[in-house]
C-alpha cells in the first residue's frame, strides 16, 4: 500500500525531496525504503533483475547511499563508524555505514558525497532509525532538508517517531505503516478506556477531568492501562494529523506523547499517581 502510494508521487511528478517512514520495529520500513530507492533508480521500473537494483539490494551502487545499524554481533573497534564491505561492492565507492549512534561527521560526509556528480537519476540517501541522531547531527541534516539539492532525496526511517524533532518532521512527507496504529486490537477494557479518552479530549471541563483522574489513580494496574491506552489514542491522533502537515499541531502531540513517558517514569519512582494523571489532565 505504501509503495503504491510512492509510486502515485512519482507518477503525478509529486516527488518529495524527502519522506520518513515510521511504525513500529521489523515490520519491514527498511525494506519498503529500499524498494522505493530502486523504484526511483531502475530503468525499468523496479525491475529487481537489472544491474541497479542489484547493487541497491547489495548496499554498493553509487548514487544510492545508507547510513545502518550497527550489527549486533561483536565487530573489531578501529573506529566510531565502520564501512560495510562486501565482495561486490570492493570495486564501488563506499556507500553504506554501519553506526550504533548516528554523528554529525557522517552526516556531514553524506551530504558532501550528495553534491558530487550523480550517475543515475537520482542522488538518494537512507538512513535507518534517524532517531540515533544527536541534536548536533540532526541539525546538520535539517540544514540540508530546508536546501534540498535539485536531484537529492532522502528517505529516512523511525521507530519511535515522538522522538524525532518536529522541525524535522515538518520538512518531510511522511508515510505511516498503520500496523502500529489500526490493526493493534484492544480487549474490551481497553477499548473502554479508549472511548474514555476520546470523550475527555473533547471535555475542556478541567473538574471532571480531575475526577476522572482521581479514580483512575486508585488502581495501579488500572493506572497502567490508562496510559497505555493514552499512548495509542495520541498516536492515531498523530497519524491523522500528519496528513495536514500542521507542523505547531503535531509538536504539540508529540510533547504529549513524551508526557506520558515522563509519567510512567514517575510512576516507577513511586511519585504520587494522582499528581501525576493530573498534570496529563491539564495538558489534555
Amino acid at each position: 500500500k505504501q509503495l503504491a502510494m510512492l509510486e502515485s508521487d512519482i507518477k503525478n511528478n509529486n516527488l518529495a525531496h524527502a519522506y520518513l517512514f515510521f511504525g513500529p520495529s521489523k515490520i519491514g520500513k527498511y525494506m519498503a525504503a529500499k524498494q522505493f530507492a530502486k523504484l526511483l533508480q531502475c530503468e525499468n521500473q523496479l525491475c529487481d533483475k537489472c544491474a541497479i537494483c542489484l547493487q541497491i539490494d547489495k548496499s554498493c551502487h553509487p548514487d544510492t547511499l545508507e547510513v545502518l545499524d550497527a550489527p549486533k554481533k561483536s565487530r573489531p573497534e578501529k573506529s566510531h563508524v565502520e564501512v560495510e564491505v562486501t565482495i561486490e561492492a570492493l570495486d564501488a565507492p563506499e556507500t553504506s555505514k554501519y553506526q550504533q549512534s548516528i554523528e554529525i561527521d557522517t552526516i556531514r560526509e553524506m551530504i558532501v558525497r550528495l553534491n558530487l556528480t550523480k550517475y543515475s537519476k537520482y542522488k538518494i540517501l537512507l538512513i535507518k532509525n534517524i532517531e540515533r541522531m544527536g541534536l548536533p547531527a540532526a541539525n546538520a541534516l535539517l540544514k540540508t532538508l530546508e536546501e534540498p539539492a535539485a536531484g537529492v532525496v532522502f528517505i529516512l526511517t523511525t521507530s519511535n517517531f515522538n522522538i524525532i524533532l518536529p522541525t524535522i518532521i515538518s520538512r518531510v512527507r511522511v508515510c505511516g505503516f498503520r500496523k502500529f496504529l489500526d490493526e493493534q486490537k484492544l480487549d474490551e477494557r481497553y477499548q473502554a478506556l479508549f472511548n474514555q479518552i476520546e470523550s475527555l479530549a473533547r471535555n475542556t471541563d478541567m473538574a471532571q477531568r480531575f475526577i476522572y483522574a482521581s479514580g483512575i489513580a486508585t488502581d495501579a494496574s488500572l493506572t497502567k492501562d490508562f496510559l497505555e491506552v493514552f499512548l495509542i489514542f495520541m498516536r492515531r491522533k498523530l497519524f491523522d494529523s500528519l496528513h495536514q502537515t500542521d507542523a505547531k499541531e503535531i509538536a504539540q502531540i508529540i510533547s504529549k506523547i513524551r508526557l506520558v513517558d515522563k509519567i510512567q517514569s514517575g510512576l516507577a519512582l513511586n511519585i504520587h499517581k494522582r499528581f501525576l494523571l493530573e498534570h496529563l489532565m491539564l495538558a489534555l
